[in-house]
């Protein structure tokens, strides 16, 4: 899932993957700060991700995103959520496909 994504269409695809595993994958922010101009504005997020699995498991992790905009359009976006947690549920489920 992991990877370096640029532009509209990388991201999209990217977005796809996950909706193909994740149908209906939820992200729930906790808490958010933003800091800076628009020429150069940060934001930091703790969030919650829950989705249910093939299965009818549910799925829940944490994770932090920090992304840097310039006038309003992302220039860097970095994801980090329990990987360890993430990995074995799509282990399971590449078994199971």
């Amino acid at each position: 899932m992991g990877g370096e994504h640029r532009g509209p269409d990388e991201v999209r695809a990217w977005f796809e993957r996950v909706h193909g595993y994740f149908p209906d994958l939820r992200f729930d922010p906790i808490d958010i700060v933003v800091d800076g101009w628009p020429w150069n504005t940060r934001v930091a997020t703790r969030f919650r991700v829950s989705a249910t699995l093939p299965d009818g498991r549910s799925y829940e992790n944490e994770g932090m995103q920090f992304l840097r905009l310039r006038w309003g359009k992302a220039f860097e976006d970095y994801l980090y959520e329990d990987t360890q947690k993430l990995a074995a549920e799509l282990e399971r489920m590449g078994a199971t496909r």
